[in-house]
């Protein structure tokens, strides 16, 4: 089991491993280094609790993540921002310092680069504490920090945004800044053995960035915030991670404690506490709240305490989810609305049977408004959100298209999930009393098709079982992979490498990558992704590994100049494209880029990425006039769908179709309908309109979906259409729920506020805490649904034991919101090898390794699809690795051979002035120098053979700031050569020098220098980072590029 490491010699009187589990105890004092953290300071604070990244607790029940008392009332007096308090404290948790080194002079200086910027500084803090000047700055951050702070002092909401003007700032809103605190894995001096100790765990803070935002962050200020992501390592004792978790957790002398739960991530708050400090009104701490006060804000127990506990505790996520504040309503124009249902029995109805389960109206007005506010140049149809406690998606209200009406809603009794005022005594008056963050429409993303789709593993089995061929999936695997890699092999004819330039950047995502980082949480509403996850915007990198990787990573040992080339080695080749290189004459850019040809292969055959051109993927809503027949579908685009040459109208989906939505499972996931066309539903583009009529909603049938936000697929392709075969509906099986614990031990709220009120005021706030993180338990949805792969695998496709399988996958998927608890005896049975827990074949994910057992299939509905796909895939690729060899023979092998990369250093030695000589032998000396230490850094010890995961991930990160720092030294180097320097010689000279001493070297150390040497050779053009990262080839470019490459044919 995983424990806390702790470096301290002090003993508290109560131990966090005394609280928790067996699984959590601390490491001893006199532990080997290999299982404790490092030391943080040898001062204690008053309570006796060590100070420092300890997950230690005192008696008040503690845990520190950074804290001081002498640094923190230091601090405190000089009123040093929170943004440099911060970052003091992450460099206490990464161990770059300790607290004894944050003394008063070196705050003197932050104090005064704070008081000198008029706003916060903690891009300097590094640079003061290593005692170095400063060589970076994070301008954005330190603007957004202040505004922050502004509007959090002003106590006016203003984060909440739709308040105009702000600092400078048009249009602004808040809750922008990231907070993550990390469990990190202490790296051990050698790898797990038999009867090794287990792995250790300890506190640190990443690097405050900019990024998504969500209402909580908004109401409350990104500051009181903290983000905790579990890491994927902690696969045991979930019950001792909890008593954990529900501690106080200590940052500065601020206490913050856990409220919400999602996805291996837990969300604190900053409370109206504090650690050994007193109030600052400078800094808003009389603003705080209590815990218990966000939660009536936000959650009223008594007026949602009927639901079942974990239900409810599942609703703090809707106020996570990323968004942007578009439009404020009235609550005059706010109006509630019953839903429509198919005939059902009982007064419970069925999910199924709610035709509008999700989905409400908006006006015209109100559409334009928000389009007005994102700058569309279209009304959007529908768009997807939060208000007023409420989700899912609100569409064109059929009878209100006046532009004169005030921006209205109606919200289904199906989207509420919070009542924030009882349904009895809703009305205009009771809505004037709730805070305006509730009455504001906050947009997670407008209705978008996005085309071409393609195909998963398991829509691919799908589609196969129910008579789809496998030779039509072969034909597109290898139309859409030869469509790829011949865009990444044109090498000839006028405008071969700007082609080239734009095939590596669709092929890498370069640009779009770089249009996502400057998005941030505006990503999925600006259509640049497809993630339909709604915290998709939350990076979970890790800041650390490789150091080189990242542009906002931690930047303390990263020297501030340097030429080396970037991480991405799309970006190398782009930027050596963009500088005149040629893969037909240089060698390393030839295999650079067949690396990006190899790992486009591996993506399309092992991700079985079968792209269907005659495809959407697209919102799905209600057929709001009621005219559309069960079976009956309607679909048209703003843009063309189909060829606007071949088709009348291209923009419409006429004729069979099928639908699904990810992911599918059973054999009935899938389903064809009839797309037809109606006058009355022209307004209603860029979605997928399903009928209200039938037995059940369409949407239920599609993998159990509904209409809050689901999107699904809809395939026109006549070959697929006309071969699939429609299978009967696959039901859940009638003892599925014998699997899990009786639902009736799910205690409701109204169970917890009956506890909470006998208790008192600490046991409640106990209560409270240890119920909002229900949802804290280690998550076996991936588990089965690799069991489900298993059984299709061994058993075939419709098979119970497969179909049980989908099942139990998808009541998992649930059972955070339902409050299933899967039975333990049921899990430990059906992990066993000889039921489901064998490993997954090499089509299914599986390892690669032929000594694995697997079953045999013993009922098999002919080959596997997958293993067929994977045979042809690899003879595809054998071939298309060939072409590309042969293509490689006319590529000089010599690295150092273009000569204009020599010419500067040869022409250069030309000189007959003695001084001029003198200062050449200065930089010949230096990149030799340079380049003895560059050959040990890159060479791997004898003994890295027999170095385990750990110690291979130690030595490379210890190469790459030995080579970060020899890429500085040699930029700064050689000194002197005044000459060289006055001529603005000595880059280029010192560049060609070292590309004639190594290529490698060269391109590892001068890497711009040399581009600029190359591009200097034809007619180059100065631009700006700001511009290229940017940059890209519009597709009416490539097509006349691609027109006279044709025509020379």
């Amino acid at each position: 089991m995983p424990i806390i490491g702790t470096s301290s010699s002090a003993r508290p009187s109560t131990l966090m491993g005394n609280l928790a589990s067996p699984g959590l105890n601390r490491a001893r004092s006199d532990d080997p280094p290999r299982t404790r953290t490092a030391t943080n300071s040898s001062r204690k604070n008053t309570k006796g609790v060590p100070t420092g990244p300890m997950l230690e607790l005192s008696n008040d029940g503690y845990v520190i993540i950074a804290h001081d008392t002498a640094a923190q009332e230091l601090m405190d007096n000089l009123k040093l921002s929170w943004g440099t308090q911060y970052e003091l404290a992450r460099g206490v948790t990464k161990g770059w310092w300790q607290w004894a080194d944050v003394d008063a002079e070196k705050l003197r200086k932050l104090v005064s680069m704070d008081n000198n910027s008029k706003k916060m500084a903690p891009s300097y803090v590094i640079d003061v504490m290593l005692d170095r000047k400063p060589g970076y700055t994070r301008s954005a951050l330190c603007n957004e920090l202040h505004r922050e702070q502004l509007a959090l002092l002003e106590h006016d909401s203003r984060g909440l945004g739709l308040m105009g003007t702000w600092d400078d700032q048009p249009n602004w809103y808040g809750g922008k800044i990231q907070q993550v605190v990390r469990l990190v894995p202490q790296e051990l001096t050698s790898g797990p053995q038999n009867n090794a100790p287990p792995p250790v765990f300890h506190l640190q803070l990443d690097a405050m960035e900019i990024g998504r935002s969500f209402r909580f962050a908004r109401y409350l200020g990104s500051r009181r915030l903290l983000q905790l992501k579990v890491p994927q390592q902690w696969r045991t004792d979930w019950v001792g991670l909890k008593k954990l978790l529900m501690q106080k957790f200590v940052l500065c002398g601020r206490v913050f404690v856990a409220f919400a739960v999602k996805d291996r991530k837990l969300y604190f708050v900053e409370i109206n506490e504090n650690y050994e400090r007193e109030d600052e009104p400078a800094e808003g701490d009389q603003y705080r709240m209590s815990l218990e006060e966000l939660v009536e804000w936000y959650n009223p127990m008594r007026l949602n305490s009927q639901q079942k506990i974990s239900k409810w505790t599942t609703r703090f996520d809707l106020a996570l989810s990323t968004s942007v504040p578009i439009l404020q309503f009235k609550p005059e124009n706010i109006c509630i609305i019953d839903d429509v249902c198919a005939r059902h029995v009982g007064d419970n109805i069925p999910a199924s049977k709610i035709f509008t389960d999700g989905c409400g109206f908006m006006n015209a007005s109100a559409l334009v408004a928000i389009g007005r506010q994102l700058g569309f140049t279209e009304r959007p149809t529908a768009v997807q959100g939060r208000i007023l406690g409420s989700k899912g998606v609100w569409t064109l209200h059929p009878e209100h298209m006046s532009l004169d009406e005030p921006p209205s809603i109606w919200i289904r009794k199906s989207q509420q999930k919070i009542h924030l005022v009882s349904p009895k005594e809703f009305s205009s008056r009771t809505l004037k009393q709730l805070h305006r963050a509730h009455l504001i429409f906050d947009l997670v993303a407008p209705a978008r098709v996005w085309t071409p789709s393609r195909l998963s593993k398991d829509t691919i089995m799908n589609l196969e079982y129910n008579k789809v061929p496998k030779d039509l999936f072969v034909r597109l695997m290898e139309e859409g992979l030869q469509r790829e890699v011949e865009a990444l092999t044109k090498w000839d004819g006028p405008g071969a490498m700007p082609l080239l330039w734009n095939a590596i950047n669709k092929a890498s995502g370069v640009t779009m990558q770089r249009l996502q980082r400057t998005a941030m949480g505006m990503r999925r509403i600006l259509g640049l992704t497809r993630d339909r996850r709604e915290d998709s915007d939350d990076s979970d990198t890790e800041d650390e590994t490789p150091v080189a990787s990242q542009a906002s990573a931690d930047t303390a040992f990263v020297p501030s100049r340097t030429d080396t080339p970037p991480y991405s080695i799309a970006e190398r080749i782009l930027e050596r494209l963009q500088a005149g290189f040629s893969p037909t004459q240089d060698r390393i850019l030839y295999e650079d880029i067949k690396r990006v040809l190899e790992e486009t292969i591996k993506r399309f055959i092992l991700g079985f990425r079968i792209v269907i051109p005659a495809s959407a993927e697209v919102f799905i809503i209600p057929d709001p006039t009621s005219l559309l027949k069960p079976g009956q579908v309607h679909f048209t685009s703003s843009d063309y769908l189909k060829d606007p040459l071949v088709e009348a109208d291209a923009r419409t989906i006429l004729g069979e179709v099928l639908l699904f939505r990810n992911p599918t499972r059973v054999a009935s996931d899938v389903q064809k309908v009839t797309a037809v066309y109606l006058p009355e539903l022209a307004q209603y583009k860029d979605v997928l309109v399903v009928p209200v009529q039938g037995d059940e909603s369409l949407p239920s049938m599609l993998a159990g979906g509904d209409v809050d936000g689901d999107t699904a697929v809809c395939i026109w392709d006549p070959e697929i259409v006309n071969a699939f075969k429609q299978p009967d509906m696959v039901r859940e099986p009638h003892h599925l729920m014998s699997n899990f614990e009786p639902l009736s031990a799910v205690p409701t709220v109204a169970t917890v506020l009956h506890r909470m009120d006998r208790a008192d005021s600490k046991a409640q706030d106990t209560i409270l805490r240890e119920h909002l993180l229900t949802g804290l338990t280690e998550n076996r949805t991936g588990i089965y649904s690799k069991f489900h792969g298993n059984a299709i695998y061994q058993f075939g496709y419709n098979h119970p034991a497969t179909i049980r399988n989908a099942f139990m996958f998808t009541t998992i998927l649930d059972s955070r919101k339902s409050g299933l608890v899967l039975k333990e005896e049921v899990y430990q049975e059906d992990k066993q090898w000889k039921k489901y827990g064998w490993d997954a074949p090499v089509c299914l994910g599986g390892p690669d390794n032929e000594q694995i057992v697997r079953p045999r299939r013993q009922n098999p509905d002919g080959p596997f699809i997958l293993e067929e796909l994977l045979k042809e895939g690899n003879r595809i690729k054998k071939a298309l690795t060939e072409k590309y060899r042969q293509m490689g023979k006319g590529v000089p092998e010599q690295q150092s051979s273009d000569s204009d990369l020599k010419k500067p250093w040869s022409e250069a030695l030309q000189t007959t002035v003695p001084d001029y000589r003198a200062e050449l032998d200065e930089v010949r000396k230096h990149v030799e120098d340079c380049f003895g230490d560059w050959s040990q850094a890159v060479c791997p010890p004898s003994s890295a053979k027999y170095e385990d995961k750990y110690q291979r991930e130690e030595r490379r990160k210890s190469e790459t700031k030995k080579k970060l720092a020899l890429a500085k030294r040699f930029v700064e180097g050689p000194e002197g050569c005044p000459m060289l320097r006055e001529f603005k010689h000595l880059e280029s000279v010192r560049a060609s020098c070292a590309y004639t001493r190594s290529a490698k070297f060269a391109w590892a150390v001068a890497f711009q220098a040399l581009c600029a040497i190359k591009a200097s050779k034809n007619v180059p053009k100065a631009f700006t980072a700001e511009f290229a990262e940017v940059m890209n080839v519009p597709a009416a470019a490539v097509r006349v590029l691609s027109q006279d490459a044709l025509l020379l044919e």
